[in-house]
């Protein structure tokens, strides 16, 4: 049996999601492929497709391999008639040359004598607005065979937990629900989360914390210096599990200098950190090179600073994920020069998906990005 991922905007980082989390739930893989259309992997076990993206923060969808194709156009006709013997066949189908091979699929079903509507589901939304998952009829054709989706992102929930929480900083920006999953995922893969603790140092509005409750994380710390941000990630949790009742999740927060979280958890008392910090002042584009300079110096210090109290509170082993951003300047990106000294510290960057040790994230038209590191302390 295999199985199609189509991955999000930032593919590799997608992969990397997805290898992590099988590793925690302790799924075997046989062999993987990237293909245009996304990553085909063949476990050694049928997989759950919803339990999966209920998981998952950066894959679109996820498709069940249903055969081998010898004639695309007449075994997709042959498999649609099979299952929508007496009703309107509905179907969308992407892949290679999709839409040629879809309308020659529709044109044998009209002289089939066969009631025909082709939906060209170019989103999320359309798959789920015309019930394509229920009816078995969101089609990809890719590497010679078909796949049927059997489960879709969630976008109606991710959006609520964006847009609809009570907690909200849009001058300083948020981290979107979707990554904010995706680094939790990063940090517990070799994990037994019903056991573990996880602190975000630089909560926020708490988006870190509410993704790593609704993974199941049993004990969740979060800490901040500003009053408005504890404020609102008590606010974000408190809506969340009003939304979500069966998590029984111990959640502290606090406010704190990450220069002194010490002072409120206790030596090597945390399995896992998770964090997007602080990331400078809000960007406009007009920024000379010497204010962008001057904040990644800034910043460099700042991060330094939270990783030597990291040394103090992780346990032996401990993993940190955390963000480092970078700046762009008319063409030319300035960094936040900080990851050798974290290694003097003695935290080793973890490889994130093959060789990767860190991985990008951008959004067309920002002018900051952040690079995803994955720290070991030794």
């Amino acid at each position: 049996m295999k199985y199609l991922f189509e991955l999000g905007r930032h593919p590799k980082l997608s992969r990397a999601e997805i290898e992590h989390v099988f590793l925690r739930l302790h799924i075997q893989i046989q062999d993987t492929m990237l293909t245009p259309d996304g990553l085909i992997i063949t476990p050694s076990a049928p997989l759950d497709p919803n339990y999966l993206m209920s998981q998952l923060g950066g894959t679109i969808k996820i498709a069940e391999e249903m055969a081998e194709l010898k004639n695309p156009t007449t075994d997709i006709a042959d498999y649609l008639i099979a299952t929508t013997p007496t009703t309107k066949i509905q179907f969308s189908l992407s892949g290679k040359d999709a839409r040629r091979i879809a309308m020659t699929v529709k044109k044998g079903l009209v002289s089939r004598e066969k009631s025909v509507r082709l939906i060209e589901a170019n989103n999320t939304a359309t798959i789920i607005h015309n019930n394509l998952i229920e009816r078995g009829a969101d089609l990809t054709f890719t590497n010679g065979s078909l796949f049927v989706t059997r489960a879709v992102q969630p976008i109606e929930e991710l959006s609520a937990r964006d847009y609809g929480r009570p907690g909200r900083d849009a001058r300083n920006g948020m981290l979107p629900p979707k990554l904010a999953r995706m680094v939790v995922n990063l940090g517990i893969s070799d994990c037994a989360i019903q056991k573990i603790k996880l602190l975000d140092p630089f909560c926020g509005s708490g988006t870190v914390l509410a993704e790593a409750l609704l993974v199941g994380v049993a004990n969740i710390v979060g800490s901040d210096l500003s009053d408005k941000a504890v404020s609102d990630s008590k606010k974000n949790i408190e809506w969340v599990r009003g939304e979500s009742s069966d998590k029984p999740t111990s959640v502290h927060i606090f406010q704190c200098d990450v220069k002194k979280i010490q002072t409120h958890l206790k030596p090597k008392s945390v399995d896992v950190i998770v964090t997007e910090p602080l990331l400078g002042s809000p960007l406009t584009g007009k920024e000379t090179r010497e204010q962008l300079q001057k904040q990644t110096r800034e910043l460099a210090t700042l991060y330094v600073d939270a990783f030597k109290t990291f040394q103090k509170i992780l346990k032996p082993g401990g993993t940190a994920v955390f963000i480092i951003p970078q700046f762009l300047h008319k063409n030319e990106w300035f960094k936040v020069g900080c990851v050798e000294e974290i290694k003097q510290l003695g935290f080793v960057p973890q490889p994130l998906t093959g060789s990767e040790l860190s991985l990008l994230y951008h959004r067309p038209g920002q002018f900051i990005a952040r690079n995803i590191w994955k720290f070991q302390l030794h």
